[in-house]
């Protein structure tokens, strides 16, 4: 892949993925992430429990039921 194929492509693009076209060459400014964004997609299937788990922490955290962060770090930095 070029420049000027990469100029090619953004040309063509609808107007409709100009912003979020343009947040993905921002982040390729940095190569690590560019490497990731390009990266594949995580194509492991999520289990009925996992599914779960990940729907009812959305929940708690959608009703506050969460920990602040400094109280986080001060219990695993605690002796």
């Amino acid at each position: 892949m070029t420049r000027t194929d990469l100029h090619r492509l953004v040309d063509a693009l609808p107007e409709e993925s100009l912003d979020p076209v343009a947040v993905l060459l921002q982040r390729a400014h940095d190569p690590g992430l560019a490497s990731r964004d390009a990266g594949p997609w995580e194509d492991e299937p999520i289990s009925a429990e996992e599914d779960a788990a990940a729907t009812e922490a959305r929940n708690e955290s959608d009703h506050g039921e969460v920990v602040a962060w400094d109280d986080v770090r001060k219990e695993l930095l605690a002796d």
